[in-house]
């Protein structure tokens, strides 16, 4: 993982803000590798479905206990002011609020702009899920957000910074 320089707040893309943080991780276990980096920046670890749910199926390491840091001690790298997007969810969600509908009301979404899409559809390209089409009538890209997985791909990609995130209607109710 390069994290010689990352990407704090309201990322992904263009929308976050470049922070040095001078460390390339590697290892062959991704839960382990995201465990690290998690750490290195001190974010909630509660708050990454991917590790905790990682460790819980056990599809890499199965707690922190059995990751082995080499090199530089993590202490010593740990970036003390890294600061956290401010949209973050509530980790440990489990059925109803993971169904599209529920979803929609308590998780943010990338939302393209009218007045900086320049049609150049790098977000459907990259979609993993593919829920971005041609532009509507507004002349920016659809999104069904039934099939978002609200990975920000394309907000990461998107050459304009064009797309923004709109909260769930009932994202309040999550807060920590």
């Amino acid at each position: 993982m390069d994290a010689v320089v990352g990407m704090e707040g309201e990322g992904p893309g263009p929308s976050g803000k470049p922070k040095k943080i001078g460390v390339v991780i590697v290892g062959d276990d991704a839960v382990a590798l995201d465990y690290v980096a998690v750490n290195l920046v001190g974010l909630n670890l509660k708050k990454v479905f991917t590790i905790t749910e990682g460790f819980r199926r056990g599809y890499g390491v199965k707690s922190p206990d059995d990751i082995q840091v080499r090199g530089e001690p993590l202490e010593d790298m740990r970036i003390t002011d890294f600061k956290a997007p401010r949209s973050a969810v509530m980790g440990g969600i489990i059925w109803p609020l993971t169904s599209p509908t529920i979803k929609n009301l308590f998780v943010e979404k990338p939302v393209p702009r009218t007045d900086a899409c320049t049609l150049c559809y790098n977000c459907m390209k990259v979609c993993p899920a593919g829920a971005i089409t041609k532009a509507d009538e507004a002349g920016i890209p659809r999104y069904n957000y039934r099939k978002c997985i609200r990975c920000f791909c394309c907000m990461e990609t998107c050459p304009e910074a064009a797309i923004d995130l709109k909260k769930g209607a009932l994202q309040w109710l999550m807060r920590t």
